[in-house]
């Protein structure tokens, strides 16, 4: 895990935070500000770059070590992912 400060621009392009397809920030999908469409709405992974771009909030709200969306899935939902990209199915 690196903190967000020391992200090279290819790795901000890469690495992804998971947010609120909505309002495309953290701070909704932790539960600490939630958007109006919250409670109809689905998660998405983002990468840094972008949300840099939109600034709908601040880094902060991403945690202090970042960690790509395959580190924080479950171990089961890593395999599904896997065999998605081997697959396609």
């Amino acid at each position: 895990m690196k903190k967000y400060e020391n992200l090279t621009s290819g790795e901000k392009e890469e690495i992804k935070i998971t947010v609120c397809a909505s309002c495309y920030t953290a701070a909704c999908w932790h539960g600490k500000l939630y958007c109006d469409k919250y409670e109809h709405s689905d998660i998405v992974a983002v990468p840094i770059y972008y949300l840099e771009r939109y600034n709908a909030e601040h880094h902060d709200y991403w945690g202090n070590d970042i960690r790509t969306h395959f580190e924080m899935l479950a171990l089961e939902d890593r395999r599904a992912v896997q065999l998605f990209e081997l697959t396609g199915i």
